[in-house]
């Protein structure tokens, strides 16, 4: 399994348990990304990522300091026996302290991991109460930490600064019609075929936080399902569609 492949599947055991579901088998395709086995039944499921190409342009020599922690503490876990952990870093928007250093501040994000691993199959988030620098460093607002074996190699990745996206539904309408087009290739032994948009990755144009307005509206799809997935929260939310 390639690299790509395995954060597709990390993506869709997410969307499996949010909908209590234990395929039979799970086949790994190009068109669709998936194929699963549902009592004796094929469901075709497509994947794709959403992007906001208009996003703010990010503070760039901040983000430079903290892309530099992020990377020291992930090459600290490669070093360790932990299990393989993805690791999402949200920084505050705050320059560091002349008198802090970069390596001070992810030794102490290193430790908070290991003393937070998830069982397998878990993920675990802590927001920082900003009240011991020692246990959680002030300069971290949160810290997401997930434990799922399909997870080859520790991924630690923080965001880019920009605006949350909240209200979308054209962007989510636009990319259902794309994913459309290519409805007519897929396998024709699937009897359904889902379509999971998730976010992913921690770019400024990858912070997405849907609004009610977004995941009420009602949406028009020749998908027989079409999901959302904010994969900060690890959320899943069942579109509406007709």
């Amino acid at each position: 399994m390639n690299e790509i492949k395995g954060y597709e599947k990390y993506y869709l055991n997410i969307l499996l348990t949010y909908l209590d579901i234990e395929p039979e088998k799970i086949i790994f395709t190009e068109s669709p990304d998936f194929k699963i086995i549902v009592n004796k039944q094929k469901i075709g499921i497509e994947l794709t990522r959403i992007f906001n190409e208009t996003g703010n342009p990010p503070l760039q020599a901040i983000e430079g300091d903290y892309n530099k922690i992020t990377n020291y503490v992930n090459q600290k876990l490669l070093k360790t026996k932990l299990p393989p952990l993805e690791v999402y870093l949200l920084f505050s928007q705050n320059p560091i302290p002349r008198l802090k250093s970069k390596k001070e501040i992810g030794n102490k994000i290193f430790k908070l991991i290991k003393r937070n691993v998830p069982d397998k199959n878990k993920y675990i988030a802590i927001k920082n109460d900003f009240e011991n620098d020692d246990i959680i460093p002030y300069e971290l607002s949160n810290i997401n930490i997930a434990n799922f074996p399909v997870l080859e190699k520790h991924f630690v990745n923080t965001s880019s600064f920009g605006w949350v996206n909240k209200v979308f539904s054209d962007l989510i309408q636009s990319i259902i019609k794309k994913k459309e087009i290519k409805l007519r290739k897929y396998d024709k032994t699937c009897i359904k075929f889902w379509l999971l948009i998730h976010t992913g990755g921690y770019s400024g144009a990858s912070m997405f936080e849907p609004s009610n307005e977004t995941i009420s509206h009602n949406y028009s799809s020749k998908f027989n399902k079409v999901f959302f997935m904010d994969n900060f929260e690890k959320k899943v939310y069942s579109l509406k569609i007709n």
